[in-house]
């Protein structure tokens, strides 16, 4: 499950849904919210050890061959999906040291131990991320848009194809495991992430077409639930109790308390993007961030276990040539 929190760029009342309290303050003045506060200002980002008085800074900057989407951390370094293939930049400097081409437009990655794992549309990809001039890269020839893992399975959004399993235990020999696709005939499932409650885990996948789709992944797969919104998702972050759902127009707070049922998921909130969430990822239990493809990246506060007020904290644009956000 993913634990990040870097920013990439170009290198850089509808219905039954209801509009949640939308507040914005000013980073420095937080005085309606209940978040902690220390000698160094308000701890917005104590999960990742930053305690800041101001929006979060840019640390360093770096051109991309491609034009970067997701991207996972190991060491000192930033792994890219950049459509291309996956790009590796060091975060002290900004600067590619090493790119990797892959077959079809690679959109999401995830590292786990050596390895880096691509979603590039028609192909999956493990590759050696201490080597990645493609002698020690393997590739299934499935569709794959996004991924999460757990343990030694990959868990991945294959557009038509539904959810996939692929047994990532052997990165050098991966074994496609089949595929859940029994939801609707428009689906096109993209990002995905993996919850748990209680002895079970499950998968919930950003559909581009429905919105959003829970599958219990325990002991196989089991009966997959739509949640149809108003808007498709792109990608999706799950913690604990509580879903982020990137969805253009829109950003979903979701409730994963029923997630064992086969019934809709909560819709605890609905935001308007400033014009196209594409991403999101939680920072810690209360505040998530979401990469807008036009704008850069806006931070949220949830108020409440029932996300009845959910404050923007701030809006950071990622550089000075207004260069946007695809992942964070």
């Amino acid at each position: 499950m993913r634990r990040i929190f870097y920013i990439v760029s170009g290198f850089v009342i509808l219905g039954s849904i209801l509009w949640a309290d939308t507040y914005f303050e000013d980073f420095n003045d937080l005085s309606s919210c209940d978040m902690p506060f220390t000698s160094g200002g308000w701890n917005v980002a104590d999960s990742v050890g930053t305690v800041a008085m101001k929006p979060p800074q840019q640390l360093s900057w770096g051109d991309a061959d491609g034009q970067t989407q997701k991207a996972d951390v190991k060491g000192g370094y930033i792994y890219v999906a950049d459509i291309d293939g996956i790009a590796k930049f060091s975060i002290s400097t900004g600067s590619q040291t090493d790119h990797y081409n892959t077959t079809g437009s690679a959109v999401d990655i995830m590292v786990s131990g050596e390895y880096g794992f691509i979603a590039s549309s028609s192909r999956f990809y493990s590759t050696l991320l201490s080597d990645l001039d493609g002698t020690t890269s393997y590739s299934l020839s499935v569709n794959a848009y996004g991924l999460d893992i757990l343990r030694d399975s990959a868990y991945v959004g294959g557009g038509s194809d539904g959810l996939r399993c692929i047994d990532i235990s052997t990165p050098t020999s991966m074994q496609d495991r089949g595929t859940c696709s029994s939801w609707g005939g428009s689906k096109d499932a993209r990002g995905v992430a993996i919850c748990s409650k209680g002895a079970s885990d499950y998968a919930v996948i950003a559909d581009a077409y429905y919105g959003v789709v829970h599958i219990k992944i325990s002991g196989g797969f089991g009966t997959p639930h739509i949640t149809n919104l108003e808007e498709g998702g792109y990608y999706i972050a799950a913690r604990d109790t509580m879903a982020i759902l990137a969805a253009g127009d829109s950003i979903y707070v979701l409730g994963l308390g029923n997630i064992d049922a086969d019934t809709d998921l909560n819709v605890l909130a609905r935001l308007k993007s400033r014009d196209n969430a594409y991403d999101a990822e939680f920072i810690n239990d209360s505040i998530f961030a979401v990469a807008d493809g036009t704008y850069g990246m806006d931070i949220f506060r949830i108020c409440g276990n029932d996300a009845g007020r959910v404050y923007l904290l701030c809006s950071v644009p990622l550089d000075a040539s207004g260069d946007a956000a695809k992942g964070v």
